[in-house]
């Protein structure tokens, strides 16, 4: 058909009326036998499309059933999709929540340490009068107790040192237990505080009151007990918030006196209410004691200041006398000697005679 379009064309374009006459006719007999194949070509394609259609024996309407549940499903799979985007934004929400809480939940903790830290400075940094006399060793080394039975706590439950990435992790302090830790800390605070203003009271009528210097005062064996237990005191808590300037200073023993006893009970009451960690308190405390044994002759001394102070460092360190103690008793007769005596000997025994002695 191309060909005998571009022949009638350039006849036409000649001008040669036979030619172009010929080449319409040619023309024309190309179009019908165009036309003739289409028309063929459309019969046949209807035959075939008919033929699938009537073989397909009513499976039009199957096909358009699943259509339309298909729809239905699709319809339903994206209400589902719009609920679980709705959920995805109340988790997100839940979890901005979460992230509050726990935000919250950290600063208290931390408010707490910080609680923790400031008593034990005060303690760490208080100066005794010279007043105590004799009493000041005994004196200071319970106050270094104290360090080690608030530092023991504050380890025991997570709270020692905050700032230490792991000790955050093993935190037992629930959040209803907050508050009432809070107190209880603010209480130690408080007596501190009493202390320091009848301490005020007692420098402004005595101009001339010293403290004593623990460098001049203890004996060997105290001084390398209160080194020891400071340290122990500062790997555990970290170094004092307390400003030296702000030291705690006491000049009467009747003000120590009731400051110690009130404190450890207050400390008490900080380690009952956390009765799940007292496995956690005997193993520090049996840390504390392998420690302090290096000290020569420094059992003994601290057995006598934990008495009816800390029970249980008391009890560890009598354990631990026990556990490095032998016995070599002996017996000596001399003068008469009446009844049945009994004793024991180590090593070889000569010259044994058996007799009464009247």
């Amino acid at each position: 058909l191309m060909q005998e379009t571009e022949k009638w064309f350039d006849s036409l374009l000649k001008g040669n009326d036979g030619e172009l006459a010929a080449a319409s006719e040619e023309l024309e007999t190309a179009i019908n036998e165009m036309s003739q194949a289409v028309g063929l070509s459309t019969l046949k394609t209807v035959d075939v499309m008919n033929r699938v259609v009537d073989s397909m024996n009513g499976n039009v309407e199957f096909l358009v059933s699943n259509a339309n549940l298909i729809h239905e499903r699709t319809a339903a799979i994206q209400s589902n999709t719009d609920a679980i985007r709705e959920q995805n934004r109340d988790i997100a929400s839940k979890q901005d929540d979460m992230t509050d809480m726990q935000r919250e939940m950290m600063r208290q903790l931390s408010e707490q340490s910080k609680l923790l830290n400031q008593a034990v400075g005060f303690f760490d940094s208080l100066q005794i009068g010279d007043s105590f006399g004799k009493e000041f060793q005994t004196s200071l080394l319970k106050v270094d107790v104290i360090k080690l039975r608030l530092t023991r706590w504050g380890k025991s439950i997570g709270l020692a040192n905050l700032d230490d990435l792991g000790s955050a992790r093993e935190i037992k302090l629930a959040p209803e237990d907050i508050p009432k830790v809070q107190d209880l800390l603010n209480e130690i605070l408080e007596l501190i505080a009493d202390a320091d203003k009848l301490s005020g009271r007692f420098k402004k009528k005595n101009p001339a009151a010293l403290t004593m210097d623990p460098l001049m005062e203890l004996d060997n064996t105290a001084a390398s007990l209160h080194q020891q237990m400071d340290l122990l005191a500062k790997g555990r808590q970290g170094d004092s918030a307390v400003n030296p300037d702000d030291a705690l200073v006491i000049y009467q023993m009747k003000d120590f006196s009731r400051l110690i006893e009130d404190t450890n009970g207050l400390v008490d009451d900080l380690i009952e209410m956390f009765p799940a960690v007292q496995d956690e308190q005997r193993k520090i405390c049996e840390d504390e004691v392998s420690r302090l044994k290096k000290v020569q002759n420094g059992l003994p001394l601290l057995k006598n200041v934990a008495a009816g102070q800390d029970d249980l460092l008391r009890d560890t360190v009598v354990k631990a006398i026990q556990s490095t103690t032998t016995y070599n008793n002996s017996v000596v007769f001399t003068g008469e000697n009446y009844g049945f005596q009994v004793g024991n000997n180590v090593g070889r025994i000569g010259n044994v005679r058996f007799g009464q002695y009247q």
